[in-house]
């Protein structure tokens, strides 16, 4: 029986995701990227009272460092990962399992604590040596001054397959029409920590 996750709010979580096995199922392609992006950034305006402040998307797993206004952790978690399971897999033509278990999430116990994680998710992929800059990963990267504000597309198979099937021969939907957009927007720092100062130890 799993424990019982505590949604505290107010609380500040360290989240991660692994894939199945270890395996590089989120590998950074560009359609990959738009899909991780595209739900963090509806899970984070659909779930308002989570603030995030930093986001790493690496090739079999997933960091974010976010606050949790009102307690709703789980429902966030369950929105995003599950829905980034469902799309990559249909992406890949692939069934089963994406993510290897239920996300761990560790408190952050205060803001020194806060921006050692930031450190940390954003330096991950020059700490695997997969790049020389942090900034040069392919893959999905944000931080308080590098990518807090991104836009991604997604295309509605679903809505798309409904309105072909139900279209009158020569009728057919414009695909076009059926692109949906959302933009990630990262969370300002606490006012006790200094973003630039962040960068500098970063670099």
């Amino acid at each position: 029986m799993r424990p019982i996750r505590r949604n505290i709010p107010g609380t500040l979580w360290f989240i991660t995701s692994r894939a199945f096995q270890s395996r590089f199922l989120l590998l950074p392609r560009k359609q990959a990227n738009e899909i991780i992006g595209f739900y963090f950034a509806q899970a984070l305006r659909l779930f308002p009272s989570i603030r995030a402040y930093c986001l790493v998307s690496m090739s079999n797993h997933v960091h974010a460092a976010i606050e949790d206004g009102a307690g709703q952790l789980s429902r966030f978690a369950e929105h995003f990962f599950g829905n980034v399971a469902r799309e990559l897999n249909l992406l890949r033509d692939r069934r089963g399992k994406l993510f290897h278990r239920r996300f761990s999430a560790e408190e952050i116990l205060d803001d020194d604590a806060l921006a050692g994680r930031i450190r940390y998710t954003l330096l991950n992929p020059t700490a695997d040596r997969l790049v020389d800059e942090y900034q040069d990963w392919p893959g999905l990267i944000a931080g308080p001054l590098f990518n807090t504000k991104m836009t991604f597309r997604r295309f509605n198979r679903r809505a798309f397959d409904l309105a072909l099937r139900s279209a009158e021969p020569g009728c057919e939907p414009n695909r076009d029409d059926f692109y949906e957009t959302e933009v990630l927007d990262l969370s300002p720092l606490p006012a006790g920590l200094d973003a630039h100062e962040i960068e500098a130890d970063v670099r």
